[in-house]
């Protein structure tokens, strides 16, 4: 009797699993080179943003340009921190780190010549091409009365940034924007001297006001800004923390595949900012944030 034997090249059996280890191999293989493409694609964005021009909220000693011209300088960035107040204590404050890649510079927005001399100043050291990240708010998504002046400003934000992305789109220049929501406790917007300049501010208008605007609208309503102020400064709902506003700007710099638009809930714990919720929902984007901070 003679025997024969199936070579294991022939057998199904055999094939399947020659062709279920090959796949695996080169799935493998593909997966390694795509993550090191990708961080390649990765690192070179991140030296592209190596430099970064921020502008500290010129008003305030403390607020989410403060924040994160620290946070970017501690992630190794290369911060131009341009303030209104060189001499200021929020400037002081930055100056006195004494950081090699912590720049402080005069820039009032309002003097062409501070201007030029900041961008002469960052042109030295930039080469790359850079991206915009500006910041507006949740208010700039809808109208509100008595403040018509700072939702018309930061809906003029967002339409601004999305002209300008569309114009940049050619130059490979991203353009987002963040749209924080209830965080007036974590900087300084109702802080006792911002409320004094508000409620000083209230008293010129009420003094230069016509007796006609005086009947009409009533001292309570000229004065309904700086009382809503002193009842926030009570609002233990608002966030108390700059945190995730700062991240969503952190990654709107960093990440290669930026959001259009980053809209931060202020709700702190478990109570929500409606808001922003409110436009989430409208807008589709179904995530609620919640920060317990």
């Amino acid at each position: 009797m003679v025997q024969t034997s199936i070579p294991a090249a022939s057998n199904p059996m055999s094939l399947l699993l020659i062709i279920m280890i090959a796949t695996i191999l080169l799935s493998g293989i593909i997966a390694v080179v795509s993550i090191y493409i990708s961080s390649l694609y990765y690192r070179e964005e991140s030296a592209k943003m190596n430099f970064l021009l921020k502008f500290i909220g010129q008003k305030w000693q403390r607020g989410f340009g403060h924040d994160l011209a620290n946070r970017l300088v501690d992630d190794g960035f290369i911060v131009f921190a341009g303030v209104l107040n060189f001499d200021g204590k929020g400037a002081c404050e930055l100056r006195n780190r004494n950081l090699r890649n912590l720049n402080v510079v005069q820039l009032n927005l309002t003097k062409a010549d501070e201007i030029d001399k900041a961008v002469a100043i960052v042109s030295e050291q930039c080469a790359a091409k850079g991206r915009i990240v500006n910041v507006s708010s949740v208010r700039g998504r809808f109208p509100w009365p008595g403040y018509s002046t700072y939702h018309v400003s930061k809906a003029g934000m967002e339409t601004m940034s999305d002209s300008l992305r569309l114009e940049m789109m050619k130059f490979g220049i991203k353009v987002a924007v963040v749209e924080p929501g209830w965080f007036p406790l974590a900087t300084a917007a109702i802080s006792i001297e911002t409320c004094e300049r508000v409620k000083k501010d209230c008293e010129e208008q009420w003094k230069e006001a016509s007796e006609e605007i005086k009947r009409l609208y009533g001292r309570k309503y000229f004065f309904a800004w700086y009382d809503e102020m002193l009842a926030n400064r009570n609002d233990t709902r608002a966030a108390s923390s700059s945190e995730p506003v700062i991240d969503a700007m952190v990654d709107a710099l960093r990440n290669v595949h930026p959001k259009y638009r980053y809209l931060v809930d202020g709700g702190q714990g478990y109570n929500i900012d409606f808001r922003a919720v409110g436009l989430k929902i409208s807008s589709q984007h179904f995530s609620v944030d919640m920060h317990n901070h």
